[in-house]
């Protein structure tokens, strides 16, 4: 009580608030429902006797109970989560905060982001691709991905929650795409049925609801009782080229002086892969099919004079000869009908981003 001396022989005492039992502090304020009691006091004299204060309202208290105020955040990391192609059951990592001055129910949708969508920001990366459409987008309350949930049940304040959101990626999705996803948390009643709205009009008596969320990225408004974020993923693939020469080394009636592809001329073929996307290429495997009208020229003849000594043979680099692998990689395949002639080079080092290999071989004119 705490006592205030006015001019003359009054004094006003305001005091006596209390809030009915010992309130909850959430960082959204005090817990809705809760009683707010205050009285007024007036201490007075007359003359030199001190009279018997005076209560407002006679000692009954004045009342009010704290109205609901509903808040809520989904947050997603502003990095994407690197996936390849055909990858399956990826998880992007929200987080959902109710801050609320209530303990609410929250629906959970999951949406794949519209193509053109800002879904990551500083740099900004838009989406330019969708998930697979089967298995549907699904939401896990772990991160081992084996609890399915659609909501988030008696969600007390202040309390983060993370929801991991999966998709399989397309094994059609191009390199240095971006796909997003929307997470969306919309408040309910604690009956998870009933969805929260805000009072209409004037305060009442009763417990009121104020809808106090900010505006999210799919489509929901500020002050409606939801909220929503982007995650995205991007993809990062092996993107490998493949350039092929052709080159006439001898032929029989000049030599190795410029050689014409006459019947009879050897021809050297050069085929340069190259990695140019954002992932090292593994277990690759490149086929040549001995064109028609040619013949493999293989080590085993007798090269005529001035003739290559010829092998399949590979290597790395841009240029063919150039950190050679010797034979081990690559060799003529004798074909089983109706299958045709080839060449095959098995590359057993991953071909790493920017890399090149290189396979060699030569033809005979038929």
């Amino acid at each position: 009580m705490k006592s205030f001396r006015m001019s003359g022989k009054l004094a006003l005492v305001a005091g006596m608030m209390s809030v009915g039992g010992l309130p909850q502090a959430f960082a959204a304020g005090t817990a809705a429902g809760t009683s707010v009691d205050n009285t007024a006091t007036v201490d007075y004299t007359v003359g030199t006797v001190a009279q018997t204060p005076v209560q407002s309202n006679g000692g009954t208290p004045t009342t009010f109970v704290v109205d609901r105020k509903v808040d809520v955040t989904v947050t997603h990391a502003n990095a994407p989560v690197i996936v390849v192609p055909g990858a399956v059951k990826q998880a992007l990592t929200f987080t959902v905060t109710n801050h609320s001055n209530a303990t609410l129910t929250f629906a959970l949708t999951a949406v794949d982001a519209v193509l053109g969508a800002t879904v990551l920001t500083s740099p900004n990366r838009l989406d330019s691709d969708d998930v697979a459409a089967t298995p549907a987008i699904t939401m896990y309350s772990d991160a081992g991905l084996t609890n399915v949930i659609t909501s988030l049940a008696s969600l007390a304040p202040d309390t983060p929650t993370t929801v991991y959101v999966a998709a399989d990626i397309k094994t059609s999705s191009l390199h240095d795409a971006y796909i997003g996803i929307s997470l969306t948390a919309n408040a309910f009643e604690l009956d998870g049925v009933t969805e929260v709205v805000a009072t209409v009009g004037a305060n009442t008596a009763a417990v009121d609801t104020v809808l106090a969320d900010t505006a999210g990225v799919a489509g929901d408004v500020a002050n409606n009782g939801a909220h929503s974020a982007f995650g995205a993923y991007h993809v990062e693939t092996a993107a490998l080229t493949v350039a092929k020469t052709a080159t006439v080394v001898w032929d029989p009636i000049g030599g190795t002086t410029n050689p014409k592809s006459i019947p009879g001329a050897i021809v050297g073929y050069c085929l340069v892969v190259t990695n140019s996307g954002g992932a090292a290429a593994t277990n690759v495997v490149l086929r040549d099919v001995i064109p028609a009208n040619t013949a493999y020229y293989a080590v085993t003849e007798v090269a005529p004079a001035g003739a290559p000594v010829a092998a399949v043979t590979t290597g790395t680099g841009a240029t063919c000869g150039s950190n050679a692998h010797g034979t081990s990689q690559g060799a003529y395949v004798v074909p089983v009908l109706p299958a045709l002639p080839n060449v095959t080079s098995t590359y057993t080092d991953p071909i790493a981003v920017s890399g090149s290999v290189w396979t060699q071989f030569y033809v005979k004119v038929q």
